[in-house]
């Protein structure tokens, strides 16, 4: 990674050796939510599995990979910090109505069950095996 081309650096988080599931994200958290969006982030820690698993925790929370080069105490992972969008909006689509139906035109018909006559609120599905 060329660093000449990095914009400068807003946080740093040294985490030592943790991982993903043994801290590092807690770390992340207290040093990103102070910070604005768009601020560049620089993690460096030396276990390996953070690799596999920070970019993936990155899409979630939608920020942006910067890059990841090695160095003398570790792997040190860049990120721009997402800026933070509300899903109370999607969420309101989710609420429960006892009149509404569940949409079961996903599951395979083989014609021992009459899916178009079936009406059952959604959260049914999940309660009856």
């Amino acid at each position: 990674m060329d660093e000449a081309r990095l914009p400068e650096t807003s946080v740093r988080v040294d985490a030592g050796a943790l991982g993903i599931g043994t801290g590092l994200l807690m770390l992340i958290r207290e040093s990103l939510d102070p910070a604005p969006a768009g601020a560049v982030v620089a993690i460096s820690t030396t276990d390996p599995s953070v690799l596999h698993d920070l970019p993936a925790w990155r899409r979630m929370m939608a920020h942006v990979s910067l890059g990841a080069a090695s160095g003398p105490g570790g792997v040190v992972h860049d990120l721009r910090k997402g800026e933070f969008r509300s899903t109370s909006a999607a969420a309101k689509d989710l609420t429960y109505s006892p009149d509404a139906t569940a949409d079961l035109s996903c599951f395979a018909n083989d014609g021992r069950l009459p899916l178009e006559r079936l009406s059952l609120p959604p959260l049914e599905i999940m309660r009856r095996r």
